[in-house]
Order: C-alpha cells, then structure tokens, then sequence
C-alpha cells in the first residue's frame, strides 16, 4: 500500500515530462501551429457571430468554433451538419416533452433518462453519432430549463441553442475555407485524399447498452440539483455526464458488466475528468485574474485554445484530455455578455461541471457494487 502513493507520483512526472517535451520539441510542428491559429480564430468569430445573432449562452457557441473544426473542410461541414440536426431535433423534442409534462419532477426525470439512455447508446454505436448526442444533450438542457423558466421563456431557449451551434458551425466553415484558399496551400504540402473505411453495422451492443443504463440513471438524478445549482448549473452537468461516457465503442468490450470497470473505459473517462477539471479550473482563476477586461479575456480564449488543441493534435496517451481542457475553459469562461459580465455564470458552470463528475462517479460505483454483490451471490 505505501508504494501506490509513489507510483502515482512517478506517474504524474512522467506525464509532466512528456507534456513538457510536446510543448518544447513538438512534431509536425508547421502543421499544428496553423491548425491551433485557426481554431483560435474559429473560436473568436463563433463568439462574435453569436453575439450577432442574438444567441444567449455565448460559451456553447465558442465550444462549437472549436469542434467543428477540421483540418479537412469536408470533415468540418459533416460534423457542423450533425450537430446543428441534432441540436435541432434534440431542441424540439425538449420542447414538446416540456409542453406536455410541465413542471412535473418525476415526469421530467423519466424523460430525461429515456431520452438521455437511448440516444447516448446511439451516439455509440450508430454512423452519425454527433447528431444522436447533441439531440440528448439539448433535449436535456431544454427540459432542465423548463423546470425554472416560464414555457415561453422555454420556447426562446430552444430556438437560441440552435443559434449558437449554427455560429459556432458557420465560424469554423468560414475560417476551414479561408485556410484551404490561402494559407494551407502555401504552408503545407497537399495531403492525399482520405478513404474512409466502411464503418461496420453494429447491432445489439450489450455493453454499449449497460453503459448507457449508467448514464441514464445519472440523468434522472440530475433536476434533483436545480433547487441548489439552478439550471446553468445543472445543464452543465448533464452536459458533462454525456461528454464523459462517450467513449470508443471498442472499449467497452472489456467492461465485464454495468460496472464498467474496465481498463479502456476507466482511462478514457480519467482524461476527461482531468481536462475538464484543469480547465475549469484555469478557467476560474483566469475569471479573477481578468477582472473583465475584454482584451485579457480574449488573450486568454486564444492561449488556452491554442494548448488545447496543441495537446489534442500530439496523438499521445493524453490527447483527449487536451479537448476537455479547451471545451470546459471555453463554457465556463466565455460571458454570456460584455455589456454585464460577471464571474457568478462562469463559476456556476465550473459548479455544474464538477456536479456532473460526481454524480456520475457515485452512480458508476452504486452500479459496480451491484454487479460485484451478483457476481459473489
């Protein structure tokens, strides 16, 4: 027992120094450094763009300036394409389960569950999973607010979550194109076209499904927050319980049950809790290190965009956790606006993010016990 303390010490050096090695000698640097200043600018103009267009969570607008991106602008274009559709069905579907169940918790929860299992099984093991996943997380942030909101306040949320996943789409197309028309081809050398491999129909999956049953479950658990966090707060967290179990569907064939104690799952869903927790956390400090000044604030959004996408374009171990790094930075940093900022949004979010980890980790240990008990029974 006393060597764990030392090896996970040992561990965190080797991570520290391999990081360090990325940042000072990193490969295909050229190539990398072009595609972080263009999601740097693609981050940037989603937030100006959805200022533009009215919408009202800035931050999710910039979250999608820095998906959407690829280095391919066809790749850009299919990923902007799912997420908009299944924002859109996800936003609707939000709306008419909020029409017709109100403000009925129990009602609620059930949808929530329904809704989040089904289509966080589909984002795993369906072709056009962005959309299945994006129709979840929206129909839940739909619902969640309308436990607080008035249906017509509803009604604006709805359409408003459409808006910034389209600014944030047409950002990264934008600058996707601009780059392919001048500076890709001074820059680099061209790249041969990519034949994507036939993805194999997938039927019953019953590990994609078990891992799906935890995630519902936190789901449901979820508007038990909204009294304390309200429901920024709670958004954030459905938002995370979903980012956090969508993870290749080939590591799941090692979960050994609903536990989901595999080695695959249990590595992936620690980057994600990693990056989400180091950027909000750099996200927090850089709230009160700013002091809103707008200049700093955006400084920040291109530094912080930048590490992460160098971190997530380095193709080692840690790779995903620069994503999570960038994304949670963004939703809790980037103010809903610049005429009224204030830390409290921000800080909410962080509160969210945190919320979510936790009450997903407490469902997935409930659910390994549970599975451990049947295996001695």
């Amino acid at each position: 027992m006393r060597a764990r303390p030392a090896a996970l010490i040992d561990r965190a050096k080797t991570l520290g120094a391999e990081l360090w090695q990325e940042f000072r000698a990193p490969a295909r640097a050229r190539e990398r450094a072009l595609e972080e200043a263009e999601a740097v600018l693609s981050v940037l103009l989603a937030i100006v763009l959805a200022h533009a267009m009215g919408a009202e969570h800035i931050g999710w607008a910039a979250f999608s300036g820095y998906m959407v991106l690829r280095a391919r602008l066809a790749e850009s274009l299919a990923r902007g394409g799912l997420r908009i559709a299944g924002t859109a069905l996800g936003a609707a579907a939000g709306f008419a389960a909020s029409s017709v169940l109100g403000q009925s918790l129990p009602g609620l929860s059930a949808a929530l569950a329904l809704v989040g299992g089904v289509t966080l099984y589909g984002a795993l093991t369906q072709e056009r999973g962005l959309a299945w996943l994006f129709a979840g997380v929206t129909f839940s942030m739909v619902v969640l607010d309308s436990l607080v909101q008035p249906f017509e306040d509803v009604t604006r949320f709805a359409a408003t979550r459409v808006l910034e996943v389209a600014a944030g789409t047409i950002a990264s197309l934008a600058v996707g194109a601009l780059s392919a028309l001048t500076l890709r081809p001074r820059i680099l050398p061209p790249a041969p076209d990519a034949i994507a491999a036939p993805r194999q129909r997938i039927g019953w999956h019953r590990e994609a499904a078990l891992h799906s049953l935890q995630a519902a479950v936190a789901f449901a658990l979820a508007p038990l927050l909204v009294a304390e966090m309200g429901e920024r707060g709670v958004s954030q967290a459905v938002t995370t319980i979903a980012a956090v179990m969508l993870v290749p569907l080939a590591s799941l064939g090692n979960v050994g049950g609903v536990g989901g104690a595999g080695g695959g799952v249990t590595a992936r869903l620690l980057q994600r809790f990693a990056g989400c927790l180091a950027g909000a956390g750099v996200a927090a400090l850089a709230l009160l290190l700013t002091q809103h000044h707008l200049l700093a604030m955006l400084l920040c959004v291109g530094l912080v965009v930048a590490v992460g996408r160098h971190v997530e374009n380095s193709g080692k171990r840690f790779a995903y956790a620069g994503t999570q790094f960038a994304i949670a930075f963004l939703v809790v940093f980037v103010p809903d606006s610049y005429t009224a900022m204030s830390a409290e949004p921000g800080l909410q979010r962080l509160a969210g993010i945190v919320a979510g980890i936790a009450l997903l980790q407490v469902v997935r240990i409930v659910f390994g016990s549970l599975v451990r008990l049947r295996a001695q029974a």
